[in-house]
């Protein structure tokens, strides 16, 4: 995720830097890594439901260079139409859908999209690169601090987490593990 990120922020700079190897690319190997970025995102999002977006723009922005960062993001959510449409008509005949949770996300997905596609039409390349960063790293960021433990909870010597690690660091020094 932070490579992602990085590469939204530096595209430009990274673009700029391979751009002769990138239009050297030729058409019928760019289709194909293309078609093969579509293979990995459809499992991707079909399995863990992540935001296959991220990384989807990321390579087309590295596989199409000369396409505008607005006409990218807008084939990728027209890729995502149908991507998310019959993943979800596999999870619907799985009955692993929550219909009051996917109601309650709709209603708030719906005037989201239209603002969402507003922007990003008259925003400016850099400003929708930096969004894009920006919704990859922070959903990151915040299971590692989630997963940082803290400083109370080692404070703590009632906590289960700090008995927990007490014991092990116990039985690996008198050598009884």
């Amino acid at each position: 995720m932070i490579v992602t990120a990085a590469l939204l922020v530096l595209g430009r700079n990274i673009r700029d830097r391979y751009a002769d190897r990138l239009q050297a690319l030729d058409p019928f190997k760019a289709r194909l890594l293309t078609v093969s970025l579509g293979l990995v995102t459809g499992v991707l999002v079909t399995v863990t439901s992540v935001g296959a977006g991220a990384i989807g723009v990321t390579v087309l922005l590295l596989l199409h260079p000369k396409t505008p960062v607005g006409r990218i993001v807008g084939s990728d959510i027209a890729h995502a139409v149908p991507l998310t449409l019959l993943a979800g008509a596999g999870h619907w005949y799985l009955g692993s859908i929550n219909w009051g949770l996917l109601s309650t996300l709709l209603i708030g997905s719906l005037p989201g999209i239209v603002v969402g596609s507003y922007l990003a039409t008259r925003a400016r390349d850099g400003v929708v690169r930096v969004m894009l960063a920006t919704s990859v790293i922070l959903p990151f960021a915040t299971q590692i601090v989630r997963a940082t433990p803290r400083v109370r909870d080692l404070n703590d010597r009632s906590s289960c987490s700090f008995r927990a690690t007490r014991s092990a660091l116990v039985a690996r020094v008198s050598g009884s593990e």
